[in-house]
């Protein structure tokens, strides 16, 4: 029997709508994929075994030691601001820290992590303490709180990532205060949000950036720096 026109227009207009489904699907997924992308690790342990890092005032910068201007960013791992924030911070170390034009300073200010955040970044200086590179320290921990591991199993998730013995890292943390040492600077300096994104010129004490964008950083080196 074939099929009367109200009959294949009907299946017309199925095919149409199943058509439009998949395109929705196929679109959301897209965009999930991309989001995630945006604030995933971007930089691997090697990226940063050329790029120089010093203890500094109970914290770590990552750059060259003769550059004017160094960024000093309060974050939490687990603010979603923090890694829409990221690769703009992502950018800048590319173009101006791995390049010596500049330094970054990253401080733990725990907001909306709360004490799972205590703990991370508890867990992070220690591994700094160990020797690990400050700079692949973050690029993992931000990593672990995109999958959310960091919320599950931060010791255990950090120690296979990182490279360094769980029991050290967790004989460690229960006796550190490297967050709560962050928290004081970032109350003496009026930081009380993440990200919060401030700037040292030379040995000067910290001043508000005005523009944090990746853009505004660049602007803000260029003319301090001259």
């Amino acid at each position: 029997m074939q099929n009367t026109p109200r009959t294949q227009q009907n299946g017309n207009q199925q095919t149409l709508v199943i058509a439009i489904i998949g395109i929705a699907v196929v679109v959301a997924v897209l965009f999930i994929i991309v989001s995630l992308g945006g604030t995933r690790a971007t930089f691997g342990e090697s990226y940063f075994a050329d790029i120089p890092v010093e203890a500094f005032e109970g914290g770590y910068i990552i750059g060259n030691p003769d550059a004017a201007v160094t960024i000093v960013e309060f974050a939490d791992y687990l603010c979603s601001h923090c890694q829409e924030y990221k690769p703009d911070m992502d950018k800048f170390i590319e173009s101006h820290v791995a390049t010596g034009l500049a330094r970054v300073e990253f401080r733990l200010l725990p907001t909306a992590g709360g004490e799972t955040t205590v703990y991370a970044g508890n867990l992070a200086y220690c591994a700094a303490e160990e020797g690990k590179h400050w700079g692949a320290i973050t690029e993992i921990m931000y990593e672990l709180a995109q999958t959310g591991q960091l919320s599950r199993s931060p010791a255990s998730a950090f120690s296979e990532k990182i490279g360094v013995d769980v029991d050290k890292l967790l004989r460690c943390a229960q006796r550190a205060s490297f967050v709560s040492d962050d928290r004081q600077l970032a109350t003496s300096v009026g930081a009380t949000a993440t990200p919060t994104v401030m700037y040292r010129l030379n040995e000067g004490s910290l001043l508000p950036v005005s523009d944090r964008s990746y853009n505004g950083l660049v602007a803000l080196v260029t003319t301090l720096s001259q």
